[in-house]
């Protein structure tokens, strides 16, 4: 879905590529400047729980389509429970931004889920999908079920895969190289 529609694909890869705090402290001042003066149809969130927040949510066009995105350096099924947690919030934040009430009879309105984890290790065979009810209740008919497509490295020339390398070489120069964060990310830069 993401890459049917060339403006949003744009402004999500443009979106993806400054997530870090890292990166949007080293763009520099014109490109910063740039960036508040165009209005993409895309507003970015922070899904924040009690531990954490989502690494990337958006909400697509006039409130038609809520991605959630995570990114994931080591394997665990348990991101399956956060996103099933950010969602919630996510559309908690979005009924009480829209003045909807869960109370009355009118049904709500609400945005269309689009769920990814983008996986910057190595494939190896992990599935390109994980599910809820797969992956913590053995394929059984449950009454919620929460899917998400899972984004590798592949030789695509896009903005997300070069996320996954740029994630694979930090990782790299943090291990080998016993850097700080900070010093591996301006290496990698």
């Amino acid at each position: 879905m993401i890459e049917s529609n060339n403006e949003v694909s744009r402004d999500l890869d443009l979106l993806v590529a400054l997530q870090t705090r890292e990166c949007q402290q080293t763009i520099s001042k014109s490109s910063q400047s740039f960036l508040r003066r165009s209005k993409p149809p895309i507003a970015r969130a922070d899904i924040k729980l009690s531990e954490g927040y989502n690494d990337f949510g958006i909400m697509v066009g006039n409130n038609r389509l809520l991605l959630l995105l995570e990114a994931q350096s080591s394997w665990t099924v348990n991101i399956l429970i956060r996103i099933l947690l950010y969602l919630a919030q996510s559309y908690h934040e979005y009924f009480e931004r829209t003045s909807q009430s869960l109370y009355k009879s009118k049904k709500v309105k609400m945005p269309k889920p689009e769920l990814y984890v983008i996986y910057t290790g190595n494939k190896g065979r992990k599935p390109d999908t994980i599910s809820l009810s797969q992956e913590f209740f053995d394929g059984a008919d449950i009454d919620i079920e929460i899917k998400a497509k899972v984004i590798y490295e592949s030789d695509k020339d896009n903005i997300i895969n070069e996320y996954i390398v740029f994630c694979k070489v930090f990782n790299e120069q943090v291990k080998e190289h016993g850097m700080t964060k900070h010093e591996a990310f301006c290496q990698v830069i």
